[in-house]
């Protein structure tokens, strides 16, 4: 189990060191080209075999593409938009019985979305300053851990 759980963590890490070599300085979201989009779309479907975090790699993409980090970021996330709606819709009647009280389903509701908003302002952070790649630095720290310890 190790191995496939630590592979796509390690393919992750692969997307994201790169990104220490891109610039503070780039396009801004209103000069972003078909090609973005078109770059963008291909890096997040890339984003669906497991472990890849679909963030990671779109931001990482437009970043290489010499997008400025806050407009990698808002485009990474308006593109992500339809994709965990559709994600949402698709598991919501897979995960509706778990929650047979609606008090459950509000604090659950409640704390992922303070949680998601955690996660978001530490992302945002990290790119901004383009400090990404430590993240993908903490990733192959992981992996190798898993292989050393899990096996």
């Amino acid at each position: 189990m190790i191995q496939y759980m630590s592979e796509p963590i390690t393919s992750t890490a692969v997307i994201l060191i790169p990104t220490y070599r891109c610039k503070k300085e780039g396009r801004s979201l209103l000069a972003l080209t078909f090609k973005d989009a078109v770059w963008l779309g291909i890096s997040q479907g890339l984003a669906i075999i497991p472990g890849i975090s679909r963030s990671g790699i779109t931001i990482a993409s437009l970043l290489t593409r010499g997008v400025e980090p806050s407009a990698a970021f808002k485009f990474s996330f308006l593109a992500g938009i339809p994709a965990i709606l559709g994600l949402f819709l698709w598991e919501a009647k897979a995960v509706g019985f778990a929650f047979e009280h609606p008090a459950n389903f509000w604090l659950v509701f409640g704390m992922s979305f303070l949680f998601g908003l955690l996660g978001l302002f530490i992302l945002k952070g990290l790119v901004k300053n383009l400090k990404l790649h430590y993240f993908g630095y903490y990733l192959v720290l992981a992996a190798t851990l898993g292989f050393i310890f899990l096996k």
